[in-house]
């Protein structure tokens, strides 16, 4: 091929490109999460700072502790149920009403034992907040990315998040002074994430001509649960690998620990949803993409590779580079001690997104043994690890770890992928 026959065909791959619903999508998804990511951060590190980093451990620990609530409930839905509409979306509207129906009525029952405990068991200073984290049981219930992001419509879902920012935000900065009470937090995430599911259901209603609620099928709910349990159990996991070590630290440490840290991780997250915006369209497509051959779901994969290193390491570099003039602007003298943690996790955050081209890959084959073989390795390093080097190293070994066990998930889907496509004589050895 000669020189100018190869820059007609960039040209023409690139028009391609440029022009296809993916890279809309994605544009629309970035500017959305740059928007809501960007309000966010500045409401809640504004917020954090009028709270303290203890009030701040407080808090974090009642919404994780609600987290770990709501994977009783879980089922494993999100990933299958992507999945399912990708591939059907005839199917589509029973496969939305069963997972809502049924995880909304495990919420009700949860949020009525979670305040009950809350009254009974709470001492009197922290009951109020306690109480406070129990609307995330529902909203956990009530949220429809699964079925916008199987639909192709997560932009949609990325709009109403933004708002989600600025009413937060808004909240924040008119109404928050320093010294705020514990749990004050809580009331402004309840208020919004209340507003927002209502607005996410009035727009499934608005482009699917149905609510995702109403009577069900329970037999189609267990043929599902068969289909997800394994994804139920991904979940349970990532929670182990992602959020637990905010409980141990609170635990071992105390809630002043665990308020940086929760302050970093919450920081490192802002970059995770700029890198998530792609990952999150990209399920459907490497559905699609197998449908056509794994020869070709892994020459498009591999073709991934650059794209996400060449966009995932420049911002990392800014970020960890950044990360003392943005913690002394905006975060104050009592979170520097989590400088470092937020620029580890900010390496960890990277990882992870170029592990979305495998772990997506296992998904879309069917490798749903391997993908949670792989995740429950690396959350049993995570928690097993965290407890041997917090006393010694504190909240920046409880990063290392993190990072660590992020690399081995990485490097086990890259692997379990490899062999698969390797059998399936779509990848040479």
């Amino acid at each position: 091929m000669t020189g100018a026959s190869r820059a007609a065909l960039s040209r023409l791959l690139g028009s391609r490109w440029l022009g296809s619903r993916f890279t809309r999508d994605a544009a629309w998804g970035l500017f959305f999460n740059l928007l809501s990511k960007l309000v966010g951060f500045l409401g809640t590190t504004y917020a954090s700072r009028c709270l303290g980093p203890t009030n701040v451990g407080i808090s974090a620990l009642i919404q994780t502790t609600a987290q770990q609530v709501t994977l009783a409930y879980d089922g494993g839905f999100a990933i299958a149920g992507v999945r399912k509409i990708a591939q059907n979306k005839v199917e589509a509207a029973p496969a939305v009403t069963a997972i809502t129906t049924f995880q909304l009525l495990m919420a009700v029952i949860a949020l009525g034992l979670w305040v009950a405990a809350a009254v009974l068991f709470a001492p009197l200073e922290v009951r109020t907040a306690w109480i406070f984290g129990a609307p995330a049981l529902v909203y956990f219930a009530g949220n429809l990315t699964f079925a916008f992001q199987g639909h192709e419509k997560l932009p949609v879902q990325n709009a109403i998040s933004a708002l989600g920012a600025l009413l937060m935000a808004g909240a924040y900065f008119s109404f928050f002074r320093p010294g705020m009470p514990l749990g004050a937090d809580l009331k402004v995430i309840a208020g919004v994430g209340f507003v927002t599911t209502v607005i996410a259901w009035w727009s499934y209603h608005r482009l699917f001509h149905s609510w995702p609620i109403g009577r069900t099928d329970w037999r189609y709910v267990v043929s599902l649960l068969r289909e997800s349990w394994r994804f139920w159990l991904l979940v349970v996991s990532v929670y182990f690998f992602s959020q637990f070590q905010t409980q141990l630290i609170a635990t071992v440490l105390g809630p002043r620990e665990a308020g940086i840290y929760r302050s970093a991780y919450v920081l490192a997250l802002g970059l995770w949803a700029l890198f998530s915006t792609v990952g999150s369209l990209l399920l459907p497509r490497v559905v699609a993409w197998r449908e056509a051959g794994l020869r070709v779901m892994w020459r498009k994969q591999r073709a991934l590779f650059p794209l996400f290193l060449g966009a995932g390491v420049p911002s990392v570099v800014v970020v960890v580079l950044g990360a003392p003039a943005l913690y002394g602007v905006f975060l104050g003298p009592a979170f520097l001690r989590g400088i470092p943690v937020f620029q580890i996790l900010a390496v960890q955050m990277l990882i992870a997104f170029i592990n979305q081209i495998s772990a997506w890959g296992l998904t879309a084959t069917g490798q749903d043994s391997e993908l949670l073989f792989a995740s429950i390795m690396g959350a049993a390093s995570n928690v097993t690890l965290s407890l041997l080097v917090m006393h010694s190293h504190g909240i920046v070994g409880v990063a290392v770890v993190g990072l660590c066990s992020e690399v081995l998930i990485s490097v086990s889907c890259f692997l379990f992928l490899r062999r698969y496509l390797v059998r399936q004589g779509a990848m040479a050895t």
